[in-house]
Protein backbone atom coordinates (compact mmCIF):
# COMPACT_ATOMS: atom_id res chain seq x y z
CA UNK A 1 0.00 0.00 0.00
CA UNK A 2 1.24 3.56 -0.69
CA UNK A 3 1.43 6.26 1.82
CA UNK A 4 -0.25 9.20 0.75
CA UNK A 5 1.15 12.63 2.36
CA UNK A 6 -1.19 14.09 4.12
CA UNK A 7 -0.27 17.72 2.40
CA UNK A 8 -0.95 16.68 -1.07
CA UNK A 9 -4.46 15.51 0.19
CA UNK A 10 -7.60 17.35 0.02
CA UNK A 11 -10.67 17.71 2.43
CA UNK A 12 -12.76 16.16 -0.59
CA UNK A 13 -12.42 12.44 -1.92
CA UNK A 14 -13.36 11.15 -4.58
CA UNK A 15 -14.48 7.35 -5.93
CA UNK A 16 -11.65 7.79 -8.78
CA UNK A 17 -8.85 10.44 -7.64
CA UNK A 18 -5.11 10.90 -8.32
CA UNK A 19 -2.60 11.81 -5.80
CA UNK A 20 0.69 12.45 -4.94
CA UNK A 21 2.80 9.58 -3.08
CA UNK A 22 6.09 9.98 -1.85
CA UNK A 23 7.69 10.81 -4.98
CA UNK A 24 5.32 9.02 -7.15
CA UNK A 25 1.38 8.83 -8.04
CA UNK A 26 -1.38 6.59 -7.15
CA UNK A 27 -4.53 6.07 -8.69
CA UNK A 28 -7.66 5.73 -5.72
CA UNK A 29 -10.17 3.53 -6.97
CA UNK A 30 -13.05 3.48 -4.59
CA UNK A 31 -10.83 2.99 -1.77
CA UNK A 32 -7.83 0.42 -3.70
CA UNK A 33 -4.86 2.30 -4.27
CA UNK A 34 -3.06 1.38 -7.77
CA UNK A 35 0.50 2.54 -7.25
CA UNK A 36 1.65 3.76 -11.10
CA UNK A 37 5.14 5.19 -10.14
CA UNK A 38 6.94 5.50 -6.78
CA UNK A 39 10.50 6.20 -7.28
CA UNK A 40 10.13 9.48 -9.90
CA UNK A 41 12.99 12.19 -10.13
CA UNK A 42 10.50 14.87 -10.26
CA UNK A 43 9.42 17.38 -8.19
CA UNK A 44 7.31 17.37 -5.41
CA UNK A 45 5.26 20.13 -6.92
CA UNK A 46 5.37 18.85 -10.36
CA UNK A 47 4.15 15.46 -9.47
CA UNK A 48 1.17 17.41 -7.57
CA UNK A 49 0.31 19.32 -10.92
CA UNK A 50 0.07 16.25 -12.94
CA UNK A 51 -2.29 14.31 -10.55
CA UNK A 52 -4.68 17.55 -10.19
CA UNK A 53 -4.75 18.21 -13.97
CA UNK A 54 -5.90 14.56 -14.38
CA UNK A 55 -8.43 15.18 -11.46
CA UNK A 56 -9.90 18.04 -13.35
CA UNK A 57 -10.29 16.13 -16.43
CA UNK A 58 -11.95 13.35 -13.98
CA UNK A 59 -13.84 15.97 -12.26
CA UNK A 60 -15.74 17.23 -15.52
CA UNK A 61 -17.13 13.91 -16.15
CA UNK A 62 -17.95 13.41 -12.47
CA UNK A 63 -20.40 16.50 -12.76
CA UNK A 64 -21.98 16.11 -15.96
CA UNK A 65 -21.47 12.66 -17.29
CA UNK A 66 -21.70 9.48 -14.47
CA UNK A 67 -21.56 6.83 -17.43
CA UNK A 68 -18.40 8.60 -18.52
CA UNK A 69 -16.90 9.18 -15.61
CA UNK A 70 -17.14 5.26 -14.67
CA UNK A 71 -15.36 4.20 -17.83
CA UNK A 72 -12.54 6.15 -17.39
CA UNK A 73 -12.21 5.35 -13.71
CA UNK A 74 -12.36 1.31 -14.33
CA UNK A 75 -10.35 1.99 -17.67
CA UNK A 76 -7.33 3.54 -15.61
CA UNK A 77 -7.42 0.91 -12.71
CA UNK A 78 -7.20 -2.20 -15.13
CA UNK A 79 -4.44 -0.47 -16.88
CA UNK A 80 -2.27 -0.37 -13.54
CA UNK A 81 -3.20 -3.81 -13.38
CA UNK A 82 -2.63 -4.68 -17.22
CA UNK A 83 1.00 -3.08 -16.46
CA UNK A 84 2.51 -4.38 -12.95
CA UNK A 85 1.20 -7.77 -14.99
CA UNK A 86 3.05 -7.17 -18.22
CA UNK A 87 6.51 -5.72 -15.85
CA UNK A 88 6.11 -8.88 -13.43
CA UNK A 89 5.56 -11.58 -15.90
CA UNK A 90 7.84 -9.93 -19.06
CA UNK A 91 10.17 -7.54 -18.19
CA UNK A 92 11.16 -8.54 -14.87
CA UNK A 93 12.26 -11.77 -15.66
CA UNK A 94 14.58 -10.50 -18.78
CA UNK A 95 16.40 -8.01 -15.79
CA UNK A 96 16.95 -10.66 -13.91
CA UNK A 97 18.54 -13.18 -16.08
CA UNK A 98 20.40 -10.19 -17.54
CA UNK A 99 18.30 -11.34 -20.82
CA UNK A 100 19.12 -9.39 -24.22
CA UNK A 101 15.14 -9.21 -25.03
CA UNK A 102 14.80 -6.63 -22.26
CA UNK A 103 15.43 -3.61 -24.15
CA UNK A 104 13.30 -5.06 -27.31
CA UNK A 105 10.32 -5.96 -24.74
CA UNK A 106 10.40 -3.01 -22.89
CA UNK A 107 10.28 -1.36 -26.15
CA UNK A 108 7.04 -3.24 -27.28
CA UNK A 109 5.27 -2.51 -23.84
CA UNK A 110 5.74 1.51 -23.87
CA UNK A 111 4.41 1.06 -27.79
CA UNK A 112 1.37 -0.94 -26.14
CA UNK A 113 0.68 1.38 -23.29
CA UNK A 114 2.02 4.86 -24.43
CA UNK A 115 -1.06 6.01 -26.69
CA UNK A 116 -4.65 6.25 -24.73
CA UNK A 117 -7.59 3.79 -26.58
CA UNK A 118 -9.55 5.98 -28.93
CA UNK A 119 -12.38 6.11 -26.37
CA UNK A 120 -10.50 8.52 -24.06
CA UNK A 121 -8.97 10.74 -26.88
CA UNK A 122 -12.71 11.20 -27.56
CA UNK A 123 -13.13 12.11 -24.07
CA UNK A 124 -10.25 14.36 -23.56
CA UNK A 125 -10.81 16.40 -26.95
CA UNK A 126 -14.64 16.82 -25.34
CA UNK A 127 -13.69 17.92 -22.08
CA UNK A 128 -11.10 20.42 -23.89
CA UNK A 129 -14.35 21.75 -25.72
CA UNK A 130 -16.13 22.42 -22.38
CA UNK A 131 -13.47 23.35 -20.71
CA UNK A 132 -11.52 26.06 -22.33
CA UNK A 133 -11.33 29.85 -22.60
CA UNK A 134 -11.56 30.82 -26.30
CA UNK A 135 -9.32 34.18 -25.68
CA UNK A 136 -6.76 34.75 -28.90
CA UNK A 137 -7.50 37.14 -31.32
CA UNK A 138 -6.81 35.44 -34.40
CA UNK A 139 -6.38 38.50 -36.40
CA UNK A 140 -3.19 38.79 -34.31
CA UNK A 141 -1.85 35.53 -36.36
CA UNK A 142 -0.66 37.99 -39.58
CA UNK A 143 1.17 40.27 -37.66
CA UNK A 144 3.10 38.10 -35.19
CA UNK A 145 3.52 34.47 -34.39
CA UNK A 146 0.71 32.79 -32.59
CA UNK A 147 -2.00 30.43 -32.88
CA UNK A 148 -5.51 29.95 -33.76
CA UNK A 149 -7.79 29.06 -30.95
CA UNK A 150 -8.30 25.57 -32.79
CA UNK A 151 -4.63 25.31 -31.97
CA UNK A 152 -4.69 25.66 -28.52
CA UNK A 153 -7.44 23.73 -28.21
CA UNK A 154 -5.01 20.88 -29.62
CA UNK A 155 -2.26 21.66 -27.61
CA UNK A 156 -4.80 21.74 -24.20
CA UNK A 157 -5.55 17.98 -25.74
CA UNK A 158 -2.31 17.43 -25.36
CA UNK A 159 -1.77 18.40 -21.93
CA UNK A 160 -3.25 16.04 -20.92
CA UNK A 161 -2.59 13.17 -23.17
CA UNK A 162 1.24 13.77 -21.91
CA UNK A 163 -0.05 13.49 -18.41
CA UNK A 164 -1.48 9.86 -19.36
CA UNK A 165 1.61 8.82 -21.52
CA UNK A 166 3.98 9.98 -18.17
CA UNK A 167 1.85 8.15 -15.29
CA UNK A 168 1.47 4.87 -17.82
CA UNK A 169 5.07 4.35 -19.14
CA UNK A 170 7.42 5.54 -15.94
CA UNK A 171 7.72 2.08 -14.44
CA UNK A 172 8.07 0.51 -18.07
CA UNK A 173 10.57 2.42 -19.48
CA UNK A 174 13.13 2.23 -16.49
CA UNK A 175 16.76 3.92 -17.87
CA UNK A 176 15.14 5.28 -20.97
CA UNK A 177 14.57 9.05 -20.61
CA UNK A 178 11.05 10.39 -21.04
CA UNK A 179 12.40 12.79 -23.56
CA UNK A 180 13.72 9.77 -25.35
CA UNK A 181 10.44 8.02 -25.80
CA UNK A 182 7.95 11.30 -26.34
CA UNK A 183 10.30 11.98 -29.14
CA UNK A 184 9.52 8.87 -31.07
CA UNK A 185 5.76 8.92 -30.58
CA UNK A 186 4.86 12.75 -30.61
CA UNK A 187 4.36 12.79 -34.40
CA UNK A 188 2.02 10.14 -33.87
CA UNK A 189 0.46 11.46 -30.63
CA UNK A 190 0.00 14.61 -32.31
CA UNK A 191 -1.46 13.11 -36.00
CA UNK A 192 -4.04 10.94 -33.63
CA UNK A 193 -5.32 13.71 -31.35
CA UNK A 194 -6.04 16.54 -34.63
CA UNK A 195 -8.06 13.38 -36.57
CA UNK A 196 -10.14 12.88 -32.99
CA UNK A 197 -10.50 16.92 -32.46
CA UNK A 198 -12.14 16.98 -36.10
CA UNK A 199 -15.22 15.84 -34.39
CA UNK A 200 -15.20 18.73 -31.74
CA UNK A 201 -12.98 21.05 -32.55
CA UNK A 202 -13.78 24.60 -34.94
CA UNK A 203 -11.64 23.73 -37.68
CA UNK A 204 -12.75 26.36 -40.14
CA UNK A 205 -12.53 25.62 -43.73
CA UNK A 206 -11.10 22.68 -45.41
CA UNK A 207 -9.95 20.25 -42.77
CA UNK A 208 -6.44 18.46 -43.83
CA UNK A 209 -4.69 16.43 -40.84
CA UNK A 210 -1.25 16.91 -42.76
CA UNK A 211 -1.81 21.30 -42.89
CA UNK A 212 -2.87 20.97 -39.30
CA UNK A 213 -0.15 19.09 -37.79
CA UNK A 214 2.25 20.99 -39.77
CA UNK A 215 0.54 24.24 -38.57
CA UNK A 216 1.58 23.20 -35.09
CA UNK A 217 5.05 22.33 -35.67
CA UNK A 218 6.03 25.30 -37.69
CA UNK A 219 4.92 27.78 -35.03
CA UNK A 220 7.12 25.49 -32.54
CA UNK A 221 9.82 26.11 -35.13
CA UNK A 222 9.16 30.19 -36.12
CA UNK A 223 9.25 30.49 -32.74
CA UNK A 224 12.40 29.22 -31.55
CA UNK A 225 13.66 30.53 -34.87
CA UNK A 226 13.15 34.07 -33.51
CA UNK A 227 14.16 33.76 -30.06
CA UNK A 228 17.07 32.42 -31.00
CA UNK A 229 17.31 35.16 -33.67
CA UNK A 230 17.29 37.66 -30.99
CA UNK A 231 20.63 35.72 -29.50
CA UNK A 232 24.00 37.61 -30.49
CA UNK A 233 25.12 37.11 -33.91
CA UNK A 234 28.53 36.19 -33.82
CA UNK A 235 27.52 33.13 -31.13
CA UNK A 236 24.99 32.12 -33.50
CA UNK A 237 27.71 31.68 -36.31
CA UNK A 238 30.10 29.83 -33.82
CA UNK A 239 26.97 27.42 -33.19
CA UNK A 240 26.36 26.89 -36.91
CA UNK A 241 29.92 26.51 -37.27
CA UNK A 242 29.92 23.12 -35.49
CA UNK A 243 26.60 21.79 -36.92
CA UNK A 244 24.31 22.93 -34.27
CA UNK A 245 21.77 24.57 -36.36
CA UNK A 246 18.33 26.22 -35.48
CA UNK A 247 16.47 23.23 -36.86
CA UNK A 248 18.13 20.94 -34.45
CA UNK A 249 17.61 22.67 -31.62
CA UNK A 250 14.62 24.10 -32.30
CA UNK A 251 12.97 20.01 -32.80
CA UNK A 252 14.91 19.44 -29.13
CA UNK A 253 13.34 22.44 -27.64
CA UNK A 254 9.81 21.18 -28.65
CA UNK A 255 10.28 17.79 -27.28
CA UNK A 256 11.34 19.55 -24.05
CA UNK A 257 8.33 21.98 -24.47
CA UNK A 258 6.09 19.17 -24.68
CA UNK A 259 7.36 17.21 -21.78
CA UNK A 260 6.56 20.03 -19.71
CA UNK A 261 3.17 19.94 -20.30
CA UNK A 262 2.98 17.32 -17.69
CA UNK A 263 2.82 20.13 -15.20
CA UNK A 264 0.56 22.33 -17.02
CA UNK A 265 -2.76 22.78 -15.34
CA UNK A 266 -6.04 24.43 -15.66
CA UNK A 267 -5.59 28.24 -14.29
CA UNK A 268 -8.09 30.56 -13.11
CA UNK A 269 -10.46 32.00 -15.55
CA UNK A 270 -11.37 35.52 -13.83
CA UNK A 271 -8.04 36.68 -12.71
CA UNK A 272 -10.55 39.61 -10.88
CA UNK A 273 -12.23 36.52 -8.61
CA UNK A 274 -11.90 38.20 -5.47
CA UNK A 275 -12.47 34.59 -3.99
CA UNK A 276 -8.81 34.04 -4.28
CA UNK A 277 -7.68 37.51 -3.51
CA UNK A 278 -6.74 37.07 0.14
CA UNK A 279 -5.09 40.41 -0.35
CA UNK A 280 -4.46 43.25 -2.79
CA UNK A 281 -0.64 42.16 -3.46
CA UNK A 282 -2.27 38.25 -4.03
CA UNK A 283 -1.21 37.68 -7.09
CA UNK A 284 -3.90 34.86 -8.38
CA UNK A 285 -2.03 33.90 -11.70
CA UNK A 286 -0.14 31.29 -9.60
CA UNK A 287 -3.31 29.80 -8.44
CA UNK A 288 -4.21 26.52 -9.85
CA UNK A 289 -7.32 23.94 -9.35
CA UNK A 290 -6.94 21.71 -7.28
CA UNK A 291 -10.24 19.41 -5.99
CA UNK A 292 -11.38 21.50 -3.00
CA UNK A 293 -11.97 24.34 -5.46
CA UNK A 294 -15.03 25.20 -8.24
CA UNK A 295 -14.11 23.47 -11.13
CA UNK A 296 -16.01 25.82 -13.05
CA UNK A 297 -13.89 28.40 -11.80
CA UNK A 298 -10.90 27.11 -13.78
CA UNK A 299 -10.34 26.20 -17.29
CA UNK A 300 -7.85 25.80 -20.13
CA UNK A 301 -7.10 29.47 -21.08
CA UNK A 302 -5.93 29.74 -24.95
CA UNK A 303 -3.70 32.66 -23.96
CA UNK A 304 -1.70 30.90 -21.25
CA UNK A 305 -1.09 28.36 -23.49
CA UNK A 306 0.79 30.04 -25.83
CA UNK A 307 2.30 32.32 -22.81
CA UNK A 308 3.25 29.29 -20.78
CA UNK A 309 5.12 28.04 -24.29
CA UNK A 310 6.96 31.02 -25.04
CA UNK A 311 8.05 31.24 -21.63
CA UNK A 312 9.25 27.50 -21.46
CA UNK A 313 11.33 28.47 -25.14
CA UNK A 314 13.29 31.66 -24.05
CA UNK A 315 13.98 29.25 -20.31
CA UNK A 316 14.84 26.17 -22.80
CA UNK A 317 17.27 29.08 -25.26
CA UNK A 318 19.03 30.92 -21.66
CA UNK A 319 20.12 27.71 -20.13
CA UNK A 320 21.21 26.26 -23.52
CA UNK A 321 23.63 29.90 -24.28
CA UNK A 322 24.71 29.88 -20.87
CA UNK A 323 26.24 26.43 -20.73
CA UNK A 324 27.55 26.68 -24.28
CA UNK A 325 31.66 27.73 -25.01
CA UNK A 326 32.82 28.15 -28.58
CA UNK A 327 35.93 28.71 -29.30
CA UNK A 328 36.55 31.12 -31.92
CA UNK A 329 37.22 30.07 -35.20
CA UNK A 330 37.85 30.86 -39.19
CA UNK A 331 37.48 29.49 -42.27
CA UNK A 332 41.21 28.09 -42.47
CA UNK A 333 41.42 27.18 -38.97
CA UNK A 334 38.44 25.03 -39.23
CA UNK A 335 38.67 23.56 -42.09
CA UNK A 336 42.27 22.40 -41.16
CA UNK A 337 41.55 21.87 -37.48
CA UNK A 338 39.20 21.02 -35.25
CA UNK A 339 37.18 22.65 -31.96
CA UNK A 340 33.73 20.78 -31.21
CA UNK A 341 33.88 18.69 -28.13
CA UNK A 342 33.22 15.73 -30.83
CA UNK A 343 35.68 16.43 -33.22
CA UNK A 344 38.77 16.60 -30.36
CA UNK A 345 37.13 12.90 -29.23
CA UNK A 346 37.63 12.11 -33.00
CA UNK A 347 41.02 13.59 -32.91
CA UNK A 348 42.16 12.67 -29.86
CA UNK A 349 41.62 8.78 -31.36
CA UNK A 350 42.98 9.02 -34.41
CA UNK A 351 46.17 10.39 -32.72
CA UNK A 352 46.15 7.27 -30.56
CA UNK A 353 46.13 4.93 -33.49
CA UNK A 354 49.77 7.35 -34.45
CA UNK A 355 51.56 8.98 -32.13
CA UNK A 356 53.73 10.61 -34.93
CA UNK A 357 50.43 11.92 -35.84
CA UNK A 358 51.16 10.63 -39.75
CA UNK A 359 47.38 10.08 -39.88
CA UNK A 360 45.60 12.86 -38.24
CA UNK A 361 48.05 15.54 -40.74
CA UNK A 362 47.59 13.35 -43.39
CA UNK A 363 43.49 13.79 -43.09
CA UNK A 364 43.93 17.48 -42.64
CA UNK A 365 45.59 17.65 -46.05
CA UNK A 366 42.67 15.02 -47.57
CA UNK A 367 40.31 17.18 -45.95
CA UNK A 368 41.29 20.66 -48.05
CA UNK A 369 42.07 18.41 -51.09
CA UNK A 370 38.65 17.55 -51.30
CA UNK A 371 37.13 20.38 -50.61
CA UNK A 372 38.52 22.45 -52.98
CA UNK A 373 38.27 20.07 -55.61
CA UNK A 374 34.70 20.19 -54.39
CA UNK A 375 34.81 23.68 -54.35
CA UNK A 376 36.08 23.57 -58.04
CA UNK A 377 33.81 21.27 -59.21
CA UNK A 378 30.67 23.14 -58.18
CA UNK A 379 32.26 26.54 -59.65
CA UNK A 380 32.63 24.96 -62.82
CA UNK A 381 28.87 23.72 -62.90
CA UNK A 382 28.05 27.62 -62.14
CA UNK A 383 29.39 29.16 -65.04
CA UNK A 384 25.73 30.07 -66.74
CA UNK A 385 24.38 30.66 -62.95
CA UNK A 386 22.54 27.87 -62.57
CA UNK A 387 23.53 26.34 -59.27
CA UNK A 388 21.95 27.91 -56.40
CA UNK A 389 23.88 28.62 -53.18
CA UNK A 390 21.25 29.89 -51.18
CA UNK A 391 19.91 26.21 -50.95
CA UNK A 392 22.85 25.59 -48.62
CA UNK A 393 20.60 27.54 -45.96
CA UNK A 394 18.22 24.66 -46.07
CA UNK A 395 20.34 21.85 -45.68
CA UNK A 396 20.40 19.98 -42.03
CA UNK A 397 23.67 18.30 -41.37
CA UNK A 398 22.16 17.44 -37.96
CA UNK A 399 21.76 13.59 -36.60
CA UNK A 400 18.31 13.76 -36.53
CA UNK A 401 18.02 14.47 -40.42
CA UNK A 402 18.72 10.53 -41.03
CA UNK A 403 18.83 11.09 -44.92
CA UNK A 404 21.81 14.43 -45.23
CA UNK A 405 23.86 12.76 -42.56
CA UNK A 406 23.53 9.13 -44.34
CA UNK A 407 23.93 11.19 -48.01
CA UNK A 408 27.00 12.94 -46.70
CA UNK A 409 28.88 9.88 -45.40
CA UNK A 410 28.44 7.74 -48.11
CA UNK A 411 29.67 10.63 -49.99
CA UNK A 412 32.81 11.11 -47.77
CA UNK A 413 33.31 6.70 -47.41
CA UNK A 414 32.90 7.12 -51.35
CA UNK A 415 35.71 9.74 -51.66
CA UNK A 416 38.46 9.22 -48.77
CA UNK A 417 37.15 5.70 -47.31
CA UNK A 418 36.16 7.52 -43.92
CA UNK A 419 33.86 9.65 -42.98
CA UNK A 420 33.36 10.00 -38.96
CA UNK A 421 36.55 12.40 -38.52
CA UNK A 422 36.03 14.11 -41.95
CA UNK A 423 32.53 14.74 -41.05
CA UNK A 424 33.68 16.47 -38.12
CA UNK A 425 36.84 18.17 -39.61
CA UNK A 426 34.67 19.83 -42.46
CA UNK A 427 31.46 21.07 -40.18
CA UNK A 428 28.94 22.70 -41.66
CA UNK A 429 31.36 23.32 -44.43
CA UNK A 430 30.13 19.83 -45.13
CA UNK A 431 27.39 21.25 -46.52
CA UNK A 432 29.01 21.84 -50.18
CA UNK A 433 28.87 18.27 -50.62
CA UNK A 434 25.16 17.88 -49.58
CA UNK A 435 24.84 20.74 -52.54
CA UNK A 436 27.10 19.43 -54.84
CA UNK A 437 25.18 15.68 -54.63
CA UNK A 438 21.99 18.19 -55.31
CA UNK A 439 23.25 19.29 -58.11
CA UNK A 440 24.79 16.15 -60.06
CA UNK A 441 21.21 14.28 -59.24
CA UNK A 442 19.28 17.01 -60.04
CA UNK A 443 21.24 17.21 -63.99
CA UNK A 444 21.14 13.25 -64.26
CA UNK A 445 18.01 12.43 -66.26
CA UNK A 446 18.55 8.45 -65.43
CA UNK A 447 18.27 9.55 -61.49
CA UNK A 448 14.80 11.02 -61.78
CA UNK A 449 13.77 8.76 -59.35
CA UNK A 450 15.64 10.95 -56.70
CA UNK A 451 14.20 13.87 -57.31
CA UNK A 452 11.73 13.56 -54.56
CA UNK A 453 14.65 12.45 -51.99
CA UNK A 454 16.37 15.88 -53.22
CA UNK A 455 13.33 17.78 -51.93
CA UNK A 456 13.53 15.76 -48.67
CA UNK A 457 16.73 16.88 -48.18
CA UNK A 458 16.09 20.40 -48.04
CA UNK A 459 12.91 20.25 -45.39
CA UNK A 460 12.58 19.12 -41.83
CA UNK A 461 12.04 15.27 -41.06
CA UNK A 462 9.30 14.44 -38.73
CA UNK A 463 9.03 11.04 -36.41
CA UNK A 464 6.07 10.07 -38.66
CA UNK A 465 6.50 7.63 -41.17
CA UNK A 466 4.06 6.28 -44.14
CA UNK A 467 4.73 2.64 -44.43
CA UNK A 468 4.43 -0.18 -41.74
CA UNK A 469 8.12 -2.56 -41.28
CA UNK A 470 6.61 -5.23 -42.47
CA UNK A 471 5.92 -3.34 -45.93
CA UNK A 472 9.56 -2.12 -45.63
CA UNK A 473 10.78 -5.50 -45.03
CA UNK A 474 8.62 -7.06 -48.10
CA UNK A 475 10.56 -4.33 -50.04
CA UNK A 476 13.73 -4.71 -48.87
CA UNK A 477 13.84 -8.98 -48.89
CA UNK A 478 12.38 -8.13 -52.71
CA UNK A 479 15.69 -6.77 -53.77
CA UNK A 480 18.14 -8.77 -51.75
CA UNK A 481 18.42 -6.23 -49.18
CA UNK A 482 19.30 -8.28 -45.87
CA UNK A 483 22.42 -6.14 -44.22
CA UNK A 484 20.08 -3.14 -42.36
CA UNK A 485 16.83 -3.49 -39.71
CA UNK A 486 13.79 -1.93 -41.19
CA UNK A 487 13.44 -0.05 -38.37
CA UNK A 488 16.61 1.69 -39.27
CA UNK A 489 15.87 1.83 -42.79
CA UNK A 490 12.60 3.63 -42.41
CA UNK A 491 14.29 6.54 -40.57
CA UNK A 492 15.42 7.73 -44.11
CA UNK A 493 11.95 7.92 -45.42
CA UNK A 494 9.24 10.12 -42.50
CA UNK A 495 7.21 12.74 -43.84
CA UNK A 496 9.27 15.97 -44.40
CA UNK A 497 7.74 18.97 -43.84
CA UNK A 498 8.55 22.44 -44.15
CA UNK A 499 6.58 26.05 -44.66
CA UNK A 500 3.57 24.63 -44.34
CA UNK A 501 3.94 22.04 -46.96
CA UNK A 502 4.61 18.31 -46.46
CA UNK A 503 5.89 15.44 -48.59
CA UNK A 504 7.32 11.52 -48.01
CA UNK A 505 9.25 9.31 -50.44
CA UNK A 506 8.26 6.61 -52.48
CA UNK A 507 9.25 3.62 -50.38
CA UNK A 508 10.21 1.44 -53.94
CA UNK A 509 11.94 4.64 -54.75
CA UNK A 510 13.76 4.88 -51.44
CA UNK A 511 15.06 0.96 -52.28
CA UNK A 512 16.73 2.42 -55.59
CA UNK A 513 18.22 5.07 -53.90
CA UNK A 514 19.60 2.61 -51.05
CA UNK A 515 20.91 0.37 -53.68
CA UNK A 516 22.50 3.19 -55.58
CA UNK A 517 24.27 4.60 -52.59
CA UNK A 518 25.42 1.18 -51.20
CA UNK A 519 27.93 1.04 -54.75
CA UNK A 520 31.00 3.78 -53.61
CA UNK A 521 32.09 3.48 -57.69
CA UNK A 522 28.34 5.05 -58.40
CA UNK A 523 28.67 8.02 -55.98
CA UNK A 524 32.35 8.90 -57.57
CA UNK A 525 31.19 8.41 -61.15
CA UNK A 526 28.22 10.88 -60.14
CA UNK A 527 30.37 13.31 -58.57
CA UNK A 528 33.55 13.02 -60.54
CA UNK A 529 32.42 11.39 -63.73
CA UNK A 530 35.55 12.29 -65.86
CA UNK A 531 37.85 10.44 -63.09
CA UNK A 532 36.22 7.36 -62.23
CA UNK A 533 34.23 4.98 -63.86
CA UNK A 534 31.24 2.36 -62.62
CA UNK A 535 32.40 -0.97 -61.19
CA UNK A 536 30.39 -3.73 -59.70
CA UNK A 537 30.21 -4.52 -56.14
CA UNK A 538 31.35 -7.97 -56.66
CA UNK A 539 33.30 -8.39 -60.22
CA UNK A 540 33.00 -12.11 -61.87
CA UNK A 541 36.33 -11.15 -63.26
CA UNK A 542 39.64 -9.37 -62.29
CA UNK A 543 40.11 -6.04 -62.83
CA UNK A 544 42.21 -5.62 -65.85
CA UNK A 545 42.60 -2.18 -66.33
CA UNK A 546 45.45 0.86 -65.15
CA UNK A 547 44.50 3.06 -62.85
CA UNK A 548 43.90 6.40 -64.41
CA UNK A 549 45.81 9.80 -63.97
CA UNK A 550 43.64 10.65 -61.15
CA UNK A 551 43.85 7.05 -58.77
CA UNK A 552 47.62 6.80 -60.01
CA UNK A 553 48.96 9.49 -57.95
CA UNK A 554 47.37 8.01 -54.77
CA UNK A 555 47.75 4.88 -55.35
CA UNK A 556 51.37 5.35 -55.53
CA UNK A 557 51.18 7.28 -52.35
CA UNK A 558 49.65 4.28 -50.53
CA UNK A 559 52.13 2.18 -51.85
CA UNK A 560 54.95 4.03 -50.69
CA UNK A 561 53.33 5.06 -46.93
CA UNK A 562 53.58 0.78 -46.62
CA UNK A 563 56.22 0.52 -48.05
CA UNK A 564 57.56 3.00 -45.22
CA UNK A 565 55.71 1.56 -42.55
CA UNK A 566 53.85 4.06 -42.22
CA UNK A 567 56.75 6.63 -41.37
CA UNK A 568 56.05 10.32 -41.87
CA UNK A 569 57.99 11.78 -44.58
CA UNK A 570 60.90 14.56 -43.65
Amino acid sequence: MAVIEEDYMSQITRKYQFLRAGKGVVFNSNGQIGGLFYNSQLKPDTLAKMAEGLNHFLEYFYHTDSEKYENIGRWMFLKILNINQDIRNILLPDIETYNSNYVNNRDLLIDKYILPEQFILDYICEYVQHCSKVDVDESEATTEITLRNVDCAVLHTLTVVIKFTYILTTQIRADKKYEEVLGDYIDKILYNIIKTSQKYFDYKGDFDLDDEHNHIINFMYELYKREWTKQNTAFQLKFEEIGRDVVKLSLTSMIKIFTSLRKYVPSLIDMDNPKYKLTPETKTSNVYWTIDKDWTEFGLVNKNIIGYIRITTNEIIKRQDSKSVVANVNLPDFIQDVSSDESYVHKEHALYYDKKKFMYENTKKNTVNIFTEAIKTLDEMDKDNTVNTDILNDFSIAKTHVLNRYILNKILLALTGDCRIYVDQLGVFSKFFLLLFYEKVKRDPHLEFMQKILQCMTMTPTHTCMYSYDEIREAMNKYHINDIDPKVFALLMPVYAKNGYSVYPDLLDVVDFFIFMANPSRIRNLIYPERYEVMEMTPRYKRDREANKYEKPLLDKVVEVINNGFKPSA
